[in-house]
């Protein structure tokens, strides 16, 4: 009388732990790539954010006047303000076009960001 026991043999879970570890060799060289990449990924981010918000404030908290100027952020990032007039006339009003771009240390820029406001 042969007796059978339920559950999977040693030889079919080598097989399954072989087949397992094949697709993880071959999946793992690829996301390494992303998760080297996730830094400069944030700091972009982090650069366009600082570049809107400081373009935000042109027109509401200081005053818009033609201008290039550049400054640094928490000692990482520079900082470059170009503002110009543009010359389409406007009824009784000014366009200014400002562009806000962001460096890092290396001179690399990581953000750019242009509007145009308009000023009575």
């Amino acid at each position: 009388m042969t007796r059978s026991t339920p559950g999977y043999s040693l030889i079919e879970v080598l097989i399954a732990f072989v087949i397992l570890v094949s697709i993880l060799a071959i999946l793992l060289p690829s996301n390494a790539a992303l998760f080297v990449a996730i830094p400069r990924v944030e700091e972009r981010v982090l650069a366009q954010d600082y570049a809107q918000s400081r373009i935000a404030t042109f027109g509401i908290s200081r005053p818009i006047y033609i201008t290039d100027t550049q400054g640094t952020y928490r000692d990482k990032w520079i900082w470059h303000e170009i503002i110009v007039q543009r010359p389409e006339p406007i009824t009784d009003a000014q366009l200014f076009e400002i562009t806000v771009k962001i460096l890092s240390p290396g001179q690399k820029q990581l953000a750019e960001v242009t509007m145009l406001r308009v000023q009575k």
